[in-house]
């Protein structure tokens, strides 16, 4: 698990821990904010693994259906999680009448901690490999190489497309098949 996954799982855990203490003082709102961040954070933990991030809650949400829910990894009910803890939250942190009851924010304490543990699970154990897929792997190298490629290309003179110095430079980091 990468440096950055760990944080954000261990951000996801004390937001949980706030959670239950929020709900075990009776200040729901607080409790259906705290569960809805522990989600969230759990949610980018599992990014973090693909390095990847977005700055709207909803592409954070939208890409981890896309590739979590639909390719199965996890059940929908996960889904559903995320998505009833994002509407609750945004009408307890932003409707100024909205009312909670204590047992919505028991509900969803319910979820982010068996959300929490999933994804936990899920990045500590081996027999649930998150690695990048196959295809995904090699479109990683396709754009290294890419991105390889035209540094390379910056740094020649446009004189030198031919110079056989520059050639072997090119078999050495791409091969023989580059050129």
């Amino acid at each position: 698990m990468t440096d950055l996954a760990k944080y954000r799982l261990e951000s996801a855990k004390e937001r949980l821990i706030s959670a239950k203490l929020e709900l075990d003082s009776g200040h729901v709102k607080d409790s259906i904010n705290r569960s809805y961040y522990s989600i969230f954070h759990a949610i980018r933990a599992l990014l973090a693994e693909k390095h990847i991030d977005f700055k709207k809650h909803s592409a954070v949400i939208s890409y981890y259906r896309q590739h979590y829910i639909k390719t199965k990894i996890f059940e929908e009910k996960f889904s559903d999680y995320i998505g009833k803890a994002f509407v609750l939250r945004n009408n307890s942190d932003y409707e100024d009448f909205y009312i909670v009851a204590k047992a919505d924010a028991q509900t969803q304490y319910e979820h982010a901690k068996e959300f929490y543990e999933v994804v936990k699970y899920y990045l500590e154990n081996d027999e649930y490999n998150h690695n990048l897929n196959e295809s995904e792997t090699r479109i990683a190298k396709n754009r290294q190489a890419f991105d390889d490629l035209m540094s390379l290309c910056k740094e020649v003179p446009a004189d030198r497309n031919n110079d056989e110095e520059l050639n072997e430079s090119r078999k050495e980091r791409f091969g023989n098949d580059s050129l």
